[in-house]
């Protein structure tokens, strides 16, 4: 059998075990790199092998390290010795099995041919906070770059989302970005784009965690914050390049956006969202979680709503969610300074073209010759100071005896 007698060659001092050796030779500088500098070739080598084989939890497999004093030695166990162990499950017996079947380069050639980066609890560069969760993951992929020791704040909420969900997900990431703190979502329609992009486009850091391979977009409609964040932020998942998303990968993912945070903020939710799961996940982790509140009768509401009657925090402006954060915003405000007068000017003249009818965003930037997304920013900033409402979806009005 092929795949046995590359196992024993990897196992043996022989010639399959040299070719295994060579072809981790063939790294590139800094590919692999757990970030405090390059793994030794065959640290990768053994590191890329135990990484793959993610059905098998995080900790067990930490476990199976110390039974068999490395990485290697855990591929070398016998299959005898696996079947008495029982921390593993028959399913997991099997899949350790087949895994040690296959020769270790095959995993470290996926590794490379995606261009990703690999770093696991063994690396100093584990991201300090995911490494105290429950249920943390052996390993991370990525490609562009890991947070670090970056402070960021987790920007969740619905894929649907409505206009106003979508805008204020967006001036989140960017005002949280500009004031030095990375973002960390999920890269899903919605919210979760909306404040990736609003992070990339304040200058920030932002990663998004995925529930399949660094090397796999998806949802394939994100294609060029995908691109954007392997340039200029980061793409993380704990799954093998390669494996495609499936849908029950996502709670598991959601731990690891939570983890990476020192705090979540929900933006809009439904009663059942999977982003209540990243707040629950949050919460047992030991993280503050915020909400963004939203109109009683709204179904996009309830998740958020129920949220704040439940304890959490309540997002009632930006520098109101940077006070709660502990971060200075004069750094931020002396950034701002100089735009300051000319948003009052655009305020005021987008309020002018506003009435007690409703009017929608595109109506509402004909009539102000403004472009549509500052259009779209200005409608929230004066929503939040209470001087527009949303009196119908995308309809917005004057808030009667207010004016800017």
């Amino acid at each position: 059998m092929a795949g046995e007698d590359n196992r024993k060659g990897a196992r043996g001092g022989g010639a399959e075990t040299a070719h295994a050796e060579g072809r981790a030779g063939d790294i590139p500088g800094g590919a692999g790199c757990a970030g405090g500098g390059p793994d030794s070739q065959e640290d990768l080598l053994w590191k890329s092998w135990l990484a793959a084989i993610w059905e098998i939890p995080g900790a067990k497999r930490e476990r199976l390290i110390e039974t068999a004093g490395s990485i290697r030695g855990v591929y070398n166990m016998k299959k005898q010795h696996i079947d008495k162990m029982d921390m593993l499950t028959e399913r997991e017996k099997g899949i350790l099995d087949g895994a040690r079947k296959r020769a270790p380069q095959e995993a470290l050639e996926a590794l490379l041919h995606a261009q990703a980066g690999l770093v696991t609890v063994l690396d100093e560069a584990y991201p300090r906070l995911l490494r105290d969760i429950p249920g943390r993951p052996f390993a991370l992929y990525y490609t562009g770059r890991l947070p670090g020791e970056r402070r960021c704040v987790a920007v969740v909420g619905a894929r649907l989302c409505s206009e106003y969900g979508r805008r204020y997900a967006y001036l989140i990431g960017k005002h949280l970005a500009e004031a030095g703190l990375g973002i960390v979502s999920g890269m899903a329609r919605g919210v979760d784009a909306q404040a990736q992009e609003g992070a990339l486009d304040g200058g920030g850091y932002t990663c998004a965690v995925l529930g399949g391979g660094v090397d796999v977009c998806y949802p394939p409609g994100s294609r060029r914050l995908y691109g954007r964040l392997r340039e200029e932020g980061g793409i993380v998942s704990e799954y093998p390049p390669g494996t495609p998303a499936a849908s029950w990968h996502f709670p598991a993912r959601n731990r690891i956006i939570s983890g990476l945070a020192e705090a979540v903020v929900v933006v809009e939710a439904r009663r059942k969202s999977g982003s209540l799961i990243t707040a629950d996940l949050a919460l047992e982790q030991g993280r503050d979680v915020y909400a963004v509140p939203g109109r009683l009768c709204d179904p996009l509401s309830e998740g958020c709503n129920r949220l704040i009657f439940q304890g959490s925090g309540i997002v009632t402006g930006i520098g109101g969610l940077l006070a709660q954060l502990g971060v200075s915003t004069l750094e931020k405000i002396n950034k701002t300074k100089k735009t300051e007068n000319l948003l009052a000017k655009n305020e005021n003249l987008l309020y002018s073209c506003v009435d007690s009818e409703p009017r929608s965003l595109e109506e509402l930037a004909e009539r102000s010759g403004l472009p549509r997304g500052e259009t779209a920013e200005l409608v929230v900033r004066l929503q939040l100071k209470g001087f527009l409402a949303e009196a119908s979806k995308n309809g917005y009005v004057r808030v009667p005896g207010r004016e800017p």
